[in-house]
C-alpha cells in the first residue's frame, strides 16, 4: 500500500476517512493499550476495535486562549463482555495512566493507517474507571495541562522549605552510568540533575529542586560537585551481598534507621544500581526491589538521604541549609522560621528597655508574589522590632529577581544602603537580597537568620517617627522581576535574564505548571518573541509618541489563581493562542491579520535572511508566496529576526527578488460547496449566527500599573459610544487580558474587542466588517488541516460571500451517522485584517503596492460623543 501524508490525502476525493488511535500507558509499570473503533495498523502497533463512543473532544477559542488545552476532559466507552480491560484495570491501572489521542487516515480495505504522518490533538491523565457494567467500561482522561487544579504562584510562607527534594515521588530503576540518567522518572535522573547554575536546568529541572546531589563527586559516576550529606559517612566495599541484599561487617548501622533512604552502587559490579531501603540491620541493608546485577566483593556503596521532611533541621543535616561536607555553599532551604529574640537598649533617659518584637506579620500560608516584568509590590512584613529605631524584614517575592528600588514607608522614601552598616535614625537605610538560588541572605542585625533561597527580601531600619511610631506599617517596592531562560530559533538555551517579553513570560508559567521543554515548541516561542519586540509609536499623551515593544507584560501576582485563568489573561494582553502542532508539541501563536507585505531589501538566490515592511502573521514555519508572474515562488519561513528593528525572515529563495516585491500568504483553506457537508435534502450545513446585542459589551474597562507613572495603579476605559446610544445602555466587559505596561497597549487590545463585537465602517460610515458574524458549519476529511485561530475563506452565494475571511474559534470532531467515522465541525468568526494592526491612529503604514491602509477616521458625528473615543483615564 502506498503512504501518503494526512495533507495530499485530505485533498483527494478518496474512500480515506479519519480516525483516531488511543494510547494508553500504565504510570504503574509502562503497560500499554492501544485502542480504536477499528481495527488499524499503525507505528509498529496494532489497534483493537474496542471503542464504541467518544465525548469531550470540543476545542473553543471564544472563552479561552488556552486552544486546545481548553479541552478538560475525555470519555471513551468500550466493549468489555469478555472483562479484558476490567482485567487489565486490576492489573496494570488506568488511574494515572496516560492518554495520548493521535488522527490517521484510515485505509478501510488494508485495516491500517492510510497516512504515513499522524497528528497528536489530545494528552491527558487517565481517572480511575467511571462505571463498569457487565458488557462495558466507561473511563475519562483529564487533559495533561488541567487548568482547573494546577495554582500559581505555588509558594507561601511556610516554616517548612518548599524545595522539591530530588528522589521524592521518583521511581527504583537502574539508571546505569550515565549522567543525567536517560529515564526522567528516575531517583537517578532527579539526584544527578537537580540543578545547580541559574539556568534551565537549575529552574525546571525539577522546579525549585533543593539541589541535594551528593553523588556527584569522586564516585558520583564522573560528577565533579557535590551537593548535600550522605546517611552513611563512609563508602565501604560489600562483603554482604545477593539479589536484595548489601552491606558491610564494617559498618556499625542502627537497625531500622536507613529505611526508607536510598542505596546507590557507586563502582563494582552493579555500578549505577539504586535502590530503595526496604530493611536494615547493623551490617546489611535489604532493598525493596531486587537488583538487576547482584552486587559481589567488588561493588562500592553508599546511602543517600531518600526522603526529608524540608525542616532547618533536616535541611542542615542532608547539608543543604548552609555547607555540604565538603565546605561547598548549598543554602536551599526556602522556609522562613527565624524569629529575633528580644534584647535590651539604652534609651536617651539612660533608662534600657525590652524591645518589643512583633513576629509573623507575614502570615504562615500567605501566598509569596511573583512578578513577571516590573510591579510595585507591597512586601510581606516578616517581623519588626523598634527600639531607637524600627528595623525588620520583609519577604518580596519570588526569585530570582532583576532589581529591587524605591523603598518606601507610609510616604517615605527610604535610602537603599547595600551594605546596611548602622542605625539610621534620620532618614532610615534599607538592603535587598534578590533571590538568587542558593543565596545566604545576611542581615547585620539579625545573623542568624534563614538563606531565603530563591525569596527575595529587604531589610530595613528607619526613624519610628515614618510608621507614626506605630507598629503597623507597609513597605512597598518597585521590582523588576523575575529572570526568565530564554531561547534561540532552533530551541537551544541561551540565557537567564530579565524580560517582560510575553512569550517568555508564557513559556515559564508552563513550565511552573509541569510542562517539561521537550513537550514544547520552544521555536514557536522564539519566533512570537520577535515579533512582541518589535518597537512600534504608541502613544504617551495626545501629542507625543515614543518607541515601544509591541507586547509587553508587567504583572505581580499576590494570590492564587487556576493557571489556565493566568495564561489566558497573559495570551489575552498579546493577542496569543496555544495549540499542539503536528507532532504534539504546544506551540504558541499571535492572533494576527494575514501576511500581506512586501520586501523591504533585493533578496538574492540562497538561504537569506531579508527585510520585510510588516511581520504580521509570520512566524517559523509560515509559507509565504514572493512576487508575482514568472518571478512568483513559495518559501517557507525558517527564521526570524530583528535587525535595527526591521522584521527579517530567513528562507531558501531560488529565485532573486527586488525591494518592494510582494510577500504574502494564503488562508489556510477555502470553504465553498465542495468542502461544506450536505444534509439528508441535500443543502450545505452550514448556519449564520450573532449574539444578542445584550451580551455584546460596548464598553471596556482595565487596570494595570503604569510604567509612564512610576507604576502608579491606573484603568483605561474604551466605549464605542454609538452602539451605547443606539442600545440604550452602556454595556461594560471584562476584558480577559491582564499585565499592560501602559494605557495605548491596553487601549489597542480593548479597540481590538470592540471590532469583535461591533465591526469596523469605512470613511463614508459603511459597514465593511460586523465583527457579531459566526458561521457554523460542517465539513469532512478535505478540512483536517484546519486548526483552532486560523483564517480560512469562506464562499456561499446565499449570503453572498466570496473567500470571506473568517477566524476559526471553535473546532469539534462530531461522529457522523455512519460512526465511527468522524466529520469536522467549526465555529468561524468573521475577521477584518485592519483590527489587528497595531497603530493606533499613530503610526505610518507598510509602504509598497501591498501597503495596509491606517484603520478609517470616525463616521460623521452621530447625537452623543464620537465613536470609539478613548475614555478618560481614571486615577
Amino acid at each position: 500500500m502506498s503512504l501518503g501524508t494526512i495533507s495530499s490525502l485530505a485533498a483527494q476525493a478518496s474512500t480515506h476517512v479519519p480516525l483516531l488511535l488511543f494510547d494508553i500507558v500504565s504510570v504503574e509499570d509502562g503497560s500499554a493499550l492501544h485502542l480504536a473503533s477499528l481495527p488499524c495498523a499503525f507505528g509498529g502497533n496494532s489497534y483493537q476495535a474496542a471503542i464504541l463512543g467518544i465525548s469531550g473532544f470540543d476545542v473553543d477559542l471564544t472563552n479561552s486562549q488556552l486552544g486546545v488545552m481548553a479541552i478538560q476532559n475525555l470519555t471513551l466507552t468500550l466493549g468489555d463482555a469478555d472483562a479484558t480491560y476490567t482485567n487489565w484495570d486490576n492489573a496494570h491501572f488506568f488511574k494515572g495512566a496516560a492518554m495520548t489521542v493521535t488522527l490517521v487516515i484510515y485505509d478501510e480495505n488494508a485495516k491500517a493507517a492510510a497516512s504515513s504522518d499522524s497528528r497528536v490533538i489530545f494528552k491527558g491523565t487517565m481517572n480511575a474507571p467511571d462505571s463498569v457494567t457487565p458488557d462495558q467500561m466507561t473511563v475519562s482522561a483529564y487533559n495533561r495541562f488541567n487548568a482547573t487544579f494546577l495554582l500559581i504562584p505555588t509558594s507561601r510562607v511556610s516554616q517548612f522549605s518548599q524545595t522539591v527534594f530530588p528522589p521524592e515521588g521518583a521511581n527504583d530503576c537502574d539508571d546505569g552510568n550515565a549522567n543525567p540518567p536517560a529515564s526522567k522518572s528516575s531517583v537517578g535522573f532527579h539526584l544527578f540533575a537537580p540543578g545547580g547554575a541559574a539556568s534551565d536546568v537549575a529552574l525546571y529541572l525539577p522546579y525549585n529542586s533543593c539541589g541535594y546531589s551528593p553523588i556527584r563527586g569522586a564516585f558520583g559516576f564522573a560528577g565533579s560537585n557535590p551537593l548535600g550529606n550522605t546517611v552513611l559517612t563512609s563508602i565501604p566495599t560489600a562483603n554482604i551481598f545477593s539479589s536484595t541484599t548489601i552491606g558491610s561487617t564494617s559498618l556499625a548501622m542502627v537497625a531500622g534507621a536507613n529505611v526508607n533512604h536510598v542505596v546507590v552502587i557507586l563502582s563494582g559490579t552493579g555500578a549505577g544500581q539504586m535502590r530503595r531501603i526496604a530493611a536494615n540491620t547493623s551490617t546489611t541493608l535489604t532493598v525493596a526491589n531486587p537488583f538487576t546485577i547482584t552486587p559481589d566483593a567488588t561493588s562500592q556503596f553508599t546511602v543517600l538521604f531518600g526522603y526529608c521532611d524540608h525542616t532547618s533541621t533536616s535541611c542542615q543535616a542532608r547539608g543543604m541549609f548552609g555547607l555540604d561536607a565538603s565546605a561547598r555553599s548549598c543554602f536551599r532551604f526556602r522556609g522562613i522560621d527565624f524569629v529575633p529574640t528580644d534584647f535590651r537598649y539604652e534609651q536617651p533617659s539612660g533608662h534600657h528597655t525590652l524591645t518589643s518584637t512583633n513576629p509573623e506579620w507575614a502570615k504562615y500560608n500567605e501566598v509569596i508574589p511573583l512578578v513577571y516584568g516590573t510591579a510595585r509590590v507591597n512586601c510581606k512584613i516578616l517581623f519588626s522590632q523598634t527600639a531607637n529605631d524600627t528595623r525588620g524584614q520583609a519577604v518580596v517575592c519570588e526569585g530570582p529577581v532583576a532589581s529591587i528600588t524605591n523603598m518606601i514607608i507610609g510616604t517615605e522614601t527610604i535610602p537603599f544602603d547595600a551594605s546596611y552598616p548602622h542605625v539610621d535614625t534620620t532618614t532610615g537605610k534599607w538592603k535587598a537580597g534578590l533571590g538568587a538560588i542558593g543565596q545566604n541572605y545576611t542581615d547585620v542585625w539579625f545573623p542568624n537568620g534563614d538563606p531565603y533561597s530563591a525569596i527575595a527580601m529587604v531589610s530595613f531600619n528607619f526613624p519610628p517617627a515614618f510608621a507614626g511610631n506605630s507598629d503597623s506599617f507597609q513597605v512597598s517596592v518597585l521590582v523588576q522581576g523575575m529572570m526568565l531562560p530564554q531561547y534561540n530559533s532552533s530551541g537551544a538555551f541561551t540565557v537567564t535574564a530579565f524580560t517582560d517579553n510575553p512569550a517568555w513570560i508564557i513559556l515559564d508559567a508552563l513550565r511552573r505548571a509541569g510542562w517539561q521543554k521537550e513537550e514544547l515548541n520552544i521555536p514557536s516561542f522564539y519566533a512570537f518573541s520577535v515579533y512582541a519586540a518589535q518597537n512600534i509609536n504608541v502613544n504617551i499623551s495626545s501629542t507625543c509618541t515614543a518607541l515601544k515593544s509591541r507586547f509587553r507584560i508587567s504583572s505581580e501576582l499576590d494570590q492564587q489563581l487556576p493557571v489556565g485563568d493566568f495564561l489566558t489573561s497573559l495570551l489575552g494582553a498579546c493577542r496569543g493562542v496555544l495549540s499542539y502542532d503536528s507532532s504534539g508539541l504546544l506551540r504558541i501563536d499571535c492572533l494576527n491579520r494575514l501576511t500581506n507585505t512586501t520586501l523591504g531589501a533585493n533578496v538574492s538566490i540562497g538561504t537569506n535572511f531579508v527585510t520585510v515592511e510588516d511581520g504580521a502573521g509570520i512566524t517559523i514555519g509560515t509559507q509565504l508566496t514572493i512576487d508575482s508572474g514568472a518571478n512568483q515562488e513559495t518559501v517557507t519561513v525558517l527564521n526570524v529576526q530583528l535587525s535595527a528593528n526591521a522584521f527579517q525572515i530567513q528562507a531558501a529563495f531560488t529565485k532573486s527578488h527586488s525591494t518592494g516585491a510582494a510577500a504574502a500568504a494564503a488562508p489556510a483553506f477555502s470553504f465553498d460547496l465542495s468542502s461544506i457537508a450536505q444534509d439528508s435534502n441535500h443543502y450545505p450545513m452550514i448556519t449564520r449566527t450573532s449574539m444578542n446585542t445584550s451580551q455584546t459589551p460596548n464598553d471596556f474597562v482595565v487596570e494595570f500599573q503604569d510604567s509612564l507613572r512610576q507604576y502608579v495603579q491606573d484603568s483605561a476605559e474604551l466605549m464605542d459610544t454609538a452602539e451605547a446610544n443606539n442600545f440604550g445602555a452602556k454595556v461594560t466587559g471584562q476584558l480577559d487580558a491582564t499585565g499592560f505596561e501602559d494605557v495605548d497597549s491596553a487601549v489597542r487590545i480593548e479597540r481590538l474587542e470592540l471590532y469583535k463585537g461591533h465591526g469596523r465602517r469605512d470613511s463614508a460610515n459603511k459597514i465593511v466588517s460586523r465583527g457579531n458574524l459566526f458561521a457554523t458549519l460542517m465539513s469532512s476529511l478535505k478540512a483536517i488541516n484546519v486548526g483552532i485561530g486560523q483564517i480560512v475563506g469562506v464562499s456561499y452565494a446565499k449570503e453572498g460571500w466570496t473567500s470571506k475571511p473568517f477566524r476559526v474559534v471553535h473546532v469539534s470532531p462530531v461522529q457522523d451517522p455512519q460512526f465511527p467515522y468522524w466529520m469536522m465541525q467549526f465555529t468561524l468568526q468573521e475577521h477584518d485584517d485592519q483590527w489587528y494592526d497595531d497603530v493606533n491612529g499613530n503610526v505610518a503604514p507598510p509602504s509598497g503596492p501591498n501597503a495596509i491602509p491606517l484603520p478609517p477616521p470616525p463616521r460623521p458625528p452621530l447625537p452623543g460623543p464620537p465613536r470609539m473615543r478613548r475614555m478618560p483615564v481614571f486615577f
